[in-house]
């Protein structure tokens, strides 16, 4: 595992979804920059609005080499593709980054995460993420409709841990929502 210390309290995990805003980024980063215990995780292509993030994260190798240029230096995780540009994590597994990005949350110690851009459904334009489509050949909200299954395995996996949903918008019910302001203020 990347060398960052396993002694997160809080963690941000910042995926891809339409709902996004910079304002929530900044929110983040604000917040983030409060205390050595905040934790936040990019998603894929999220490092692109939050590049200062703890980790990122990915599970598609086609992902990897589309942006490896433009990823900055830290950690870069992904779950499964061993090469120079990754580090690989061992976590539970479900098909998809954004909620793979929880259980590395807390293998980092989180026991408390908030999600943001989790929409797990396009946006009233047919947007599929906040930062545009990918490039191809990556591929672009495909099989979205099983995503909150996936999502719902983990809630079942992790039901004694404290996740909170603070997206805009969002397809998924397994998770309690919150704003991101309030959830951001409370206890660290």
């Amino acid at each position: 595992m990347a060398k960052l210390k396993k002694n997160w309290t809080t963690a941000v995990c910042i995926a891809g979804g339409p709902s996004l805003t910079q304002d929530q980024v900044d929110q983040i980063r604000r917040w983030k920059e409060q205390d050595p215990r905040h934790g936040v995780i990019a998603v894929n292509a999220s490092f692109l609005v939050a590049p200062w993030a703890d980790i990122i994260y990915g599970l598609d190798p086609k992902f990897w080499m589309e942006y490896r240029s433009q990823i900055p230096k830290g950690p870069r995780l992904c779950s499964h593709v061993r090469n120079s540009q990754v580090d690989v994590v061992k976590t539970y597994k479900v098909g998809n980054s954004g909620a793979n990005a929880i259980p590395l949350a807390i293998a980092y110690g989180a026991d408390r995460i908030l999600l943001v851009g989790y929409d797990s459904k396009l946006g009233p334009n047919g947007e599929t993420h906040h930062h545009g489509d990918h490039p191809s050949p990556l591929m672009n909200c495909t099989r979205i409709e099983s995503w909150p299954e996936r999502f719902g395995q983990i809630r079942r996996k992790f039901g004694n841990k404290e996740i909170i949903n603070c997206s805009i918008e969002t397809a998924l019910k397994c998770f309690p929502r919150g704003t991101l302001e309030r959830e951001l203020s409370q206890r660290p």
